[in-house]
Formats: C-alpha cells, sequence, structure tokens
C-alpha cells in the first residue's frame, strides 16, 4: 500500500469519526440554537446521516474485498454483499441490521428498538439527504424541547419522547458498534 492510502477498515472509522463531529456541532447549538437556526441545523444533521450510513458503505466494500466477493466497487450495496456471503452467516445478519430495506416497509413496531432505530436510521438519511426534508418536532415548554419524528414518511404516526440529539447519539453508537464487530469477524475469521 503506497503512501496516504488509507484501508477500507480506515474509512469505515474516519466515517464513523465525522459522524461524531457533526453530531458534536449539532450539540453545540443547543436547543435554541435547533429552533432558531435551520440552516445550520440541516447542514449538520445531512453530514452527520451522510456519514453514519457512509461508514456503512464502506463496511460492505471491505466485506467484499475481504471476503474475495468480486462484486464491482460500484456495484457494492451492503444487501448485495450480504447475499453473496456464505458461510458468514453473523457478518450477512450485521449488514442486514445495520442497512435494512424501507422501501414499502412498515415501521418495525418498536421504534426504539434497535431493528427500529436501525430502519429510523436509514429511513431519516433517505428523507434528509436525497429529498431535503429535516424534520426535528419543536416543543417550546415541554421536555424534550426537540424530538424526531418516528416515521419522516408520515409525521402522523408520531415522535419519539427522547431528546433528538440524544437519540441521534444511539443511533451512532449502534452503528458504530455493529461496524466494529464485522470489522474484528473479518479479521479473525476466514471465508
Amino acid at each position: 500500500m503506497g503512501a496516504g492510502q488509507r484501508t477500507m477498515s480506515t474509512k469505515v472509522m474516519e466515517r464513523l469519526s465525522f459522524a461524531r463531529r457533526r453530531l458534536s456541532d449539532l450539540k453545540e447549538l443547543g436547543d435554541a440554537g435547533l429552533m432558531s437556526n435551520a440552516d445550520d441545523r440541516q447542514q449538520l444533521l445531512q453530514e452527520f446521516l451522510f456519514h453514519l450510513v457512509g461508514s456503512v458503505q464502506f463496511l460492505a466494500q471491505e466485506v467484499n474485498r475481504s471476503r474475495g466477493l468480486n462484486i464491482p466497487a460500484e456495484d457494492v450495496l451492503p444487501w448485495k454483499v450480504g447475499k453473496r456471503l456464505k458461510g458468514d452467516k453473523l457478518i450477512k445478519d450485521l449488514l442486514g441490521q445495520l442497512h435494512p430495506e424501507t422501501r414499502n416497509k412498515p415501521l418495525p413496531s418498536d421504534p426504539y428498538s434497535p431493528k427500529g432505530m436501525h430502519f429510523r436510521t436509514i429511513l431519516m438519511r433517505n428523507y434528509v439527504c436525497h429529498v431535503g426534508m429535516e424534520r426535528f418536532l419543536f416543543r417550546i415548554g415541554t421536555s424534550p424541547p426537540v424530538s424526531l419524528y418516528f416515521d419522516y414518511r408520515d409525521p402522523n404516526r408520531g415522535h419519539s419522547n427522547k431528546h433528538a440529539l440524544s437519540e441521534l447519539e444511539e443511533f451512532h453508537s449502534l452503528v458504530e458498534t455493529k461496524c466494529k464487530r464485522v470489522l474484528e469477524l473479518l479479521t479473525k475469521t476466514t471465508p
């Protein structure tokens, strides 16, 4: 590997670090800043989600490379990699959890479960980064004052009773833990 080249594993961790920085920036805005500064709020949320879900995309590239699946880089998607894995059930399951299919799928019954949080992360990324929506629910004089909707496709499906930034922190922690687990499995097992 030449100078300046980084491994795909390093790129996974970089993306997680970049997402962490954007989350810190969102936290620095505080509740008042989140409520009053729509441009910064939108940019930081987009970047947080872009990097968080991007870490999973880089992870799929690493699994493809590590397991010799030979999927062309431009065609690598977590579900395609999972479909090609043989004998790596845990890695396949973790990839599926990290990037669930949301199109025409109902919100999981428990939006706070790991399955629900992964679903909401992907759904939120799709709507915030690709549709341009950013929906924080602001309620002055209530607790929490800033929360996330459960389903960006239909805000009438309810909203979280947790603070938005707390929940984004949970999303990050869940993705980071599972990405690290897959990277660990890749170094400990052979195909």
